[in-house]
């Protein structure tokens, strides 16, 4: 099956249209938060924690002690394995997504099945993606932990930022 120059153009620029909205999305929303979330002083541990769990994977498992690192490259292949249908299915939905909004006829109801399909598919992503992380970290240390999780945060270290991990308890 042999795609036009026209037809790949138009799923090219449909393909950039739509991570555009996404990010714009995503960067409305940080900004919003930034500019209108409340303190940090003024919210208690727990939600600060849970504030500052955007990291890097690769940051994550390279920190981790090497006997732990081990372990959570096995969990994590062996989940990975076990999940693979929702992977698929994701990329499926994603592919689902550009040929409906590149298709000559336009079908809103369908897109926006599609859509919902795609937000519970990325909250399925995002269980596995937590649960793993639980895994991993529930058998560290606090301090290990904490450094763990300071040295996989996507912010540059050093640098102030709001949603830095808070100091331990005293």
């Amino acid at each position: 099956m042999s795609l036009s120059r026209q037809t790949l153009a138009i799923a090219l620029l449909a393909s950039l249209a739509l991570n555009l909205l996404i990010l714009g999305t995503l960067a409305g929303a940080a900004f919003a938060g930034w500019r209108h979330g409340p303190p940090d002083h003024w919210r208690p541990a727990p939600v600060r924690m849970a504030a500052n769990l955007r990291f890097s994977p690769q940051r994550f498992m390279h920190n981790l002690p090497e006997t732990q690192r081990r372990k959570a490259v096995r969990a994590a292949r062996q989940a990975t394995m076990a999940h693979r249908k929702l992977f698929r299915e994701i990329r499926q939905t994603r592919l689902e997504i550009i040929r409906l909004l590149t298709a000559d006829h336009w079908d809103e109801e369908a897109i926006e099945k599609a859509f919902a399909r795609q937000r519970l598919l990325d909250n399925e992503q995002q269980q596995f993606a937590q649960k793993l992380m639980l895994d991993i970290l529930r058998d560290l240390d606090p301090q290990t932990r904490r450094r763990v999780l300071q040295a996989a945060s996507m912010h540059r270290q050093g640098t102030p930022h709001r949603r830095h991990l808070p100091p331990p308890p005293q």
